[in-house]
């Protein structure tokens, strides 16, 4: 996965991480339809419930969500992997 050190997807994720911060997700793509280069998509203040409605089925998507003290879980962190509709399993690979 190429661009996953990327100053804004690092920016994000500490972001979602920081207490400071009301940020709570975020959402990485690939930035084309071939290729591994990663692009931050979206993030948000508003839980699972908001990440839910950016979830895009043509794409395989990771999503990262601080679920402390924002009613959407008992507290942890969650890492999502997202395969694209239709697509095969993975594998390590793109999906």
């Amino acid at each position: 996965m190429s661009g996953a050190n990327a100053p804004e997807i690092l920016a994000a994720y500490e972001a979602v991480r920081s207490d400071k911060d009301d940020t709570n997700w975020l959402l990485i793509s690939y930035a084309l339809a071939v290729g591994d280069k990663l692009t931050l998509s979206s993030t948000g203040t508003g839980g699972l419930s908001e990440l839910t409605t950016k979830l895009d089925p043509s794409q395989a998507q990771y999503a990262y969500v601080d679920a402390r003290d924002k009613g959407d879980l008992e507290e942890g962190e969650i890492v999502v992997r997202l395969r694209k509709a239709g697509g095969a399993d993975y594998n390590g690979g793109r999906g």
